[in-house]
């Protein structure tokens, strides 16, 4: 972000169109001042608040800084605020349900609007708008077809908008008095398409026009405004791109009531960075919340942790950005179904199956033991609007759209109001990735069978075929298959004479508020019959006719299933408790179970909060009472592998968990093709790569003990020097190349720092170095309450880190401890 004076810090921008604030490195909120200058953020009264210290970068901070950050803790001040956003979100008049037209000839209004002090940069701005938007096979700049044609392909011809541009129309006020941020978001932004939308219309636009189900109401206007927007880093006095409503009634155009409408910049990028046209991506994803879509990004920032999203497969997440924005993916299968474009074939038959690419508009479902909760299976591949994606092959979607409750908001209210994918222990729309937990960088290896080779989605898979409830669903998948064509092929198998006996597996303790199926075992096997269920206290647990318990409160109550041609029966008694229940799989690489694995539990600050042991099935169960929702450390303990750290999140209600266990050849060691040295010395270590050609780079360290990292640096040079740490302690440091502010890939080093080797102090210095060459100010054997002072040829440095000049050169360290000073001199030679 660039400051008044012209100076640049690197900062995070993070929230959507109801708050958004900015962060540094290390995680303390920052705001823009009318001075063009960076303020941190204070806590008054429950309310965030600009204090008067400015913000440098992390490496230069003043003293008043350091005095102000004592008092603070990173994101705070940010709960604060995202406690302010979900207070706006409940004030929204509509949500994303809109009734938006998704089918037939559709037009809609695209207004280009300038400011008074910012123009547009593109030549003839209206017939490049109007190219980019409507023209057929539309390729400027690499690009694979206009907005008009990503609509008609990814519906099949089903919606057929058309995008009338007018303009540009020059608004009355500069950017800031529009983007500028009162109370963390762009309050005047509906200000800017009000004004643009009176001007469109006395240059003679028809408003009428586009109410198309004649409800009295504009379905939507579409602004483009000049110069570059807030969420790219445009500065935090631009507007952010986001739809929206208009918060009063009777703004009227045309005799039609202004409503709906969205908004996005001419530029994507930042201005100090890849500032060019945008491409369509950004146009297509804001347009999609008008058809009813949500963001599947997290757009919280950590608020209940921080979700992964669906990455770059959907139009909805990052996929706007692919190729530039030039190419935005294909539809997923959801968002076809959103819009009434696709409806999914549900699997409820064993035998073979093929699933064509989702360019053919094919999907299946899998149902769950929950009303509004499936499995969701298209098929990936590199062609066409996909040509940009990483990887190819069947994923499988985790949905959630029901009733139940997760952190304060039913999943189905989520969907609705622009958070499905905000809570990181329940995403309501997850990628169930063929190798667990794969992130960014790592697209190739989660399509089934991708690069990982995984053929199975089952009860007994890894990653395993499980609701939110525990319970895995009737149809599991085998066999998993990609064609040199791109076909998918699986088999599926259907859990499927009177029935003599009757039994009924499932879980046995749950918690109020969340859902059970349970199975009956009918003998012999393969005897078919209707079977009643029953409950015998409706008020702690109801049962309907497939068997699938809905706890309502603490007690206990006992489920029966009858058969009704025989009269078989079973029962099995249920208790239902309040509170949260943490249940777990530990499996290795192969998907086998890890029995009598020790889990300990930490919470961020490092303390244990409880311990598991997992059973012969590799599985844990407990009530998590003690344990507050949030993030934690699982520290692995387990016969035959190195102790090994992995991050866990915990939620209100069941948190499911499924933990892998590596071998230390199975260790990430991330996907750059730089190299990573690492010296150790007792409390520090020096890193160094090589082979990269990026220009910043992110560096983050922890213990292997924690899945925590307890360091963030962004650096301009190739080195870092990691200070702080434990003796004999092992850690690992992530290097990652940085593009603005998104990482491009990542490398992984681990190291141990060493034991104290005496009872003299010293310096590790060697005697001889090359011109050019670091060289390292360390001690060796000194306590840790030492104060240490360095001297090179006579003058006090604080550098940890010095390059000398050729010839003889004095270095002195001066260690005062217990009241004493020793002075300790060496000569080095460089040449």
């Amino acid at each position: 972000m660039r400051q008044a004076d012209g100076t640049t810090l690197s900062l995070r921008i993070c929230g959507d169109e109801f708050f958004h604030y900015a962060v540094t490195s290390d995680g303390y909120s920052v705001d823009q001042g009318p001075d063009g200058f960076y303020y941190y953020l204070v806590e008054r009264d429950g309310r965030p608040v600009r204090s008067n210290v400015r913000v440098s970068e992390r490496g230069r901070r003043t003293a008043d800084e350091r005095l102000l950050l004592e008092t603070l803790r990173p994101g705070v001040v940010a709960t604060a605020l995202r406690a302010r956003a979900r207070m706006l979100r409940s004030e929204t008049r509509a949500g994303l349900e809109t009734g938006f037209p998704t089918t037939g000839e559709i037009r809609s209004v695209v207004i280009l609007a300038a400011f008074s002090d910012v123009g547009f940069t593109v030549p003839d701005p209206q017939r490049a708008f109007e190219r980019m938007l409507n023209e057929e096979g539309y390729s400027d700049n690499g690009a694979l077809g206009s907005a008009r044609d990503y609509y008609l392909d990814n519906s099949g011809g089903r919606f057929r908008p058309t995008f009338d541009v007018v303009g540009p129309v020059t608004l009355d006020h500069p950017v800031a008095y529009y983007g500028a941020n009162t109370d963390y978001r762009d309050e005047n932004a509906e200000r800017m398409i009000i004004e643009a939308c009176r001007k469109a219309e006395r240059a003679g636009v028809d408003f009428s026009q586009y109410d198309f189900d004649n409800d009295g109401k504009i379905d939507n206007v579409f602004v483009y405004y000049a110069g570059h927007n807030e969420s790219d880093g445009g500065g935090m006095n631009t507007v952010w791109p986001h739809r929206g409503e208009i918060s009063y009634p009777g703004e009227m155009l045309g005799g039609k009531e202004l409503c709906v409408y969205a908004c996005t910049s001419e530029l994507s990028g930042s201005p100090d960075f890849d500032s060019r046209m945008a491409g369509i991506g950004t146009f297509c994803h804001e347009f999609g919340h008008v058809l009813g879509w949500p963001d599947f990004y997290d757009t919280n920032g950590s608020d209940f942790g921080t979700g992964v999203g669906v990455f770059n497969w959907s139009l909805m997440c990052q996929g706007s950005r692919n190729d530039g924005g030039r190419t935005p993916p294909s539809l997923t299968a959801m968002e076809r179904m959103m819009a009434g474009w696709l409806t999914p074939t549900t699997l409820t038959r064993s035998g073979d199956y093929e699933l064509n690419p989702i360019q053919q508009n094919e999907a299946y479902l899998i149902a769950t033991d929950t009303e509004g909760e499936f499995f969701l299976l298209e098929n990936r591949q590199q062609t066409g609007w996909d040509r940009a994606l990483k990887g190819h092959g069947m994923l499988i979607y985790h949905v959630d759209r029901s009733q139940r409750i997760v952190e304060g908001y039913s999943a189905r209210d989520r969907w609705t109001y622009n958070m499905p994918n905000d809570v990181a222990g329940h995403p309501c729309f997850r990628l169930v990735t063929a190798r667990p937990d794969s992130g960014d960088g790592y697209e190739a290896f989660m399509p089934y069978p991708g690069e990982t080779g995984n053929t199975e989605f089952s009860a007994a898979s890894r990653p395993a075929a499980q609701s939110w409830s525990g319970a895995s669903p009737a149809a599991e998948l085998y066999d998993i298959s990609e064609s040199p064509e791109g076909v998918i092929r699986f088999s599926v198998r259907m859990a499927e004479g009177s029935i003599e006996e009757v039994r009924i597996e499932g879980r046995e303790r749950a918690v109020a508020g969340d859902t059970i199926l349970l199975r009956a075992i009918v003998m012999p096997s393969g005897a078919v019959g209707e079977l009643a269920w029953s409950s015998s206290d409706e008020t702690v647990a109801s049962v309907d006719g497939e068997g699938v318990v809905h706890c309502l409160r603490a007690g206990m109550t006992t489920v029966r299933a009858v058969a009704g041609s025989t009269g078989a029966a079973a029962a099995f008694d249920i208790e239902v408790v309040d509170g949260r229940m943490l249940r777990g799989r530990v499996c290795n690489g192969k998907g086998e179970a890890a029995a009598g694995a020790t889990i300990e539990m930490s919470d961020a600050a490092g303390e244990r909060v409880a311990t598991f042991v997992s059973g012969d099935d590799g599985c844990f169960t407990s009530e998590v009472d003690e344990v507050t929702a949030g993030d934690y450390s699982l520290l692995l303990t387990c016969e035959g592998y190195p102790v090994q750290a992995v991050p866990a999140t915990v939620t209100e209600g069941m948190t499911l968990l499924e933990v892998p266990l590596l071998r230390s050849d199975e260790f990430d060691r991330g996907d750059g093709t730089f190299e990573v040295a690492v010296q150790p010395f007792e409390r520090s270590a020096f890193v160094t790569w090589s082979a990269s050609k990026a220009e910043a780079w992110r560096v983050q360290w922890r213990p292997m003990d924690s899945a925590f990292y307890i360091g963030t640096e962004t650096v301009a040079e190739a080195q870092f020097d990691i200070d702080d740490l434990e003796r004999q302690k092992d850690y690992v440091v992530r290097i990652a190349e940085l593009s603005g502010q998104a990482e491009r890939s990542y490398r992984i080093a681990y190291f141990t720092t060493a034991a104290q080797s005496g009872r003299y102090a010293g310096m590790a210095l060697q005697s001889e170095y090359a011109v050019g060459a670091p060289v390292l100010l360390k001690a060796i054997n000194v306590s840790d309450e030492a104060q240490l002072s360095w001297a090179v040829d006579g003058e006090a440095t604080t550098e940890s880190v010095v390059r000398l000049a050729a010839g003889e050169h004095e270095v002195e360290l001066r260690v005062t401890d217990g009241g004493r000073t020793e002075i300790i001199t060496k000569y080095i030679k460089v040449e």
